[in-house]
Parts: structure tokens; sequence; C-alpha cells
């Protein structure tokens, strides 16, 4: 099975525990932009909650669950530190967010105010696959370098059959 199915499969999996834990995880990202902001932030009355910043995690969790070309050591200590950046950038964006709210539009005009919005909910997403790419995504390159794929592939099934026999 393909390593972009395995996430698919992982991130469908997880995507109900992200749904329930999105309001406390809410909670506490507002408590960590209070901090950088430096006054408390109170969760506006009657509003949804914001389910991407959840899925922001759980995307990133499925993404090193599915990594079974690194070991099950350097999965879990990648997902224990990515978690941890993602929660720093999610906090930082957000913060940055409510201050383009507050003062933005004087500053840059409506327009340009929205598309920061825009970009700033990009990076949070861009993050992903960069801290993901940083903390395991090293290995699958260095894996398909050395060759390991090759010889995974000749301990397959009618490698030979279907062309897929190292060379080496």
């Amino acid at each position: 099975m393909s390593w972009f199915l395995k996430a698919v499969i992982y991130a469908t999996g997880l995507a109900w525990l992200g749904h329930l834990a999105a309001p406390a995880y809410q909670s506490m990202l507002l408590g960590f932009a209070s901090l950088l902001l430096g006054r408390p932030l109170g969760w506006p009355p009657g509003s949804p909650v914001d389910l991407s910043a959840s899925n922001v995690q759980t995307v990133f969790i499925a993404l090193c669950l599915a990594s079974d070309f690194a070991s099950w050591r350097r999965r879990l200590g990648a997902l224990l530190t990515g978690v941890v950046l993602l929660v720093v950038i999610e906090s930082a964006t957000g913060a940055l967010g409510i201050r383009l709210s507050e003062s933005g539009a004087a500053l840059l005009g409506s327009r340009w105010v929205t598309v920061s919005f825009g970009l700033l909910d990009l990076s949070r997403w861009l993050a992903v696959p960069l801290v993901w790419g940083a903390l395991l995504g090293r290995f699958l390159m260095r894996g398909s370098r050395s060759g390991t794929t090759a010889s995974r592939w000749t301990r397959s099934p009618g490698a030979e059959r279907h062309g897929r026999v190292a060379t080496r």
C-alpha cells in the first residue's frame, strides 16, 4: 500500500478524534494567543468551533503514522516535536490575525487585510508538510537515493515479471 493512501486512511480515521478535540484545542490556542498578545482573550459567544485548527494537527499526525519508512521511535519523536511546533505556529498566526483584525484595515486597507488573512490561513496548512518533511521526509528521500526501494521491489512477488528488479 502506498504511503499516501496510508496517510489518507489514517487521516480519515483520526478525523472524528480531531472533531471531538477541536473545542479544547481552540481554547488552548486562545490561551497561548492571550499570552503572546499580553491580554486575556475570550471565546466569542455563539461562534462556531474552528475545525481547521484541529484538522492541521490531525493531518500531521496521520502523515507521521503513515511514514512506515521510518522506525516507530523516529515517528513518535517527530510526532511529539511536530505537534509542539504546529501549536507554536498556530498560536503565532492566530495572534497575528487578531492584531491584523484590530488595526490592519487602517494600515493596509480592507482588501489587503483580506489577502493577509488568506496568507495566514495558508501558512498554517503549509507548515504541515514542511514540518513533516523536516522531521521525517528526509528519511524517505534518503531511502530512495540509497536504493532501499529497489531492494524492497526485488522481494515482492512477481518483481522480475514487472521489471522491478534491482540492477546493482
